[in-house]
């Protein structure tokens, strides 16, 4: 077996890539890459982004959904926080609820 020896250039090496194609490529891959990842950052930013924020415009504001909106700022948190007595009643409620519900669970075996 010592006298066989692959040629330098057998039929199973790889051919060399130019600069050319190997941005060529590169670009065609990144193509794909985004493509694929459209429907993703569609549904995130439809189902996610767009009510989270929202949410937070509507936290700031005094909207009543029929009328337009009026930006009072941090008032509704200072009254949530001091002049609503059932907003601490409701927090208490699920503190207690999630403790009887989910500590029990947290040392349970599974199966």
């Amino acid at each position: 077996m010592t006298g066989t020896r692959l040629p330098a250039r057998s039929r199973f090496a790889l051919p060399t890539l130019s600069r050319r194609r190997v941005r060529f490529l590169s670009r065609y891959n990144n193509f794909w890459g985004w493509l694929f990842l459209t429907p993703v950052v569609l549904g995130l930013s439809l189902w996610v982004a767009f009510p989270l924020g929202l949410s937070l415009f509507t936290s700031f504001a005094r909207w009543d959904l029929i009328t337009t909106p009026v930006f009072v700022g941090f008032q509704n948190y200072i009254d949530m926080f001091t002049n609503d007595p059932l907003f601490w009643t409701a927090v208490l409620g699920f503190r207690c609820k999630s403790f009887w519900h989910f500590w029990p669970r947290s040392f349970s075996t599974p199966g």
